[in-house]
């Protein structure tokens, strides 16, 4: 029986930090924003925050992530199926810690991982979970990968970029009164609409 004040063990790892290999390249976003060859003092604006400020705003808006990353979830008392993400690559361990504290390995063999459903799944083969830590919050965790590759991201969702950084390129404040503001969000969110995942 596990001691009910002993400490938790450390945390596993974080996955290694992402570096972006963005949807949008810089030549498409200047020419979305009608930037001449020899005007480039404000590439590194481009590249650095407008660029991946209209990728965050599509994930946001879209609810997944857009680019192949990998991703953890901790879980506390699991059921037998487990909802993970939209764009669900693979499955790459199922962690969890077991009765007496010690971290342990779910074999591949027990678990079947769903990537064709509009949110991707882990799902228990027969039998129930094994004993985990009673008094651990979050005793699960899986990580997975999730997203697409960068030459694969839809042309919908980069064109809903492209319109964001143009936007955000000619518009340095934080609000714009007209019908410009309106008529961009309709096509930003009709061209992401086949993509976004709704929560209840």
């Amino acid at each position: 029986m596990t001691d009910p004040i002993a400490p938790d063990p450390a945390p596993a790892a974080e996955p290694d930090p992402v570096i972006w290999t963005e949807p949008v390249t810089l030549a498409e976003a200047r020419t979305q924003c009608r930037l001449d060859g020899d005007i480039t003092d404000e590439d590194t604006l481009i590249s650095t925050i407008l660029i991946p400020a209209a990728r965050r705003y599509c994930e946001q808006h879209c609810q997944r992530p857009l680019l192949s990353e990998d991703l953890m979830q901790w879980r506390g008392q699991p059921a037998p199926r487990i909802e993970l993400a939209a764009g669900l690559v693979a499955v790459e361990s199922v962690n969890y810690m077991d009765a007496d504290g010690v971290e342990q390995t779910l074999p591949p063999a027990r678990y079947y991982t769903d990537t064709a459903e509009h949110i991707g799944t882990v799902q228990l083969l027969g039998g129930q979970w094994p004993a985990m830590q009673l008094h651990h919050p979050k005793p699960l965790r899986i990580q997975y990968r999730a997203g697409w590759p960068t030459d694969a991201v839809p042309a919908d969702i980069k064109q809903a970029m492209l319109l964001l950084i143009a936007h955000w390129y000619d518009n340095r404040e934080a609000v714009v009164i007209g019908t410009i503001t309106s008529n961009l969000d309709f096509a930003v969110a009709a061209l992401l609409a086949p993509y976004r995942i709704h929560t209840i």
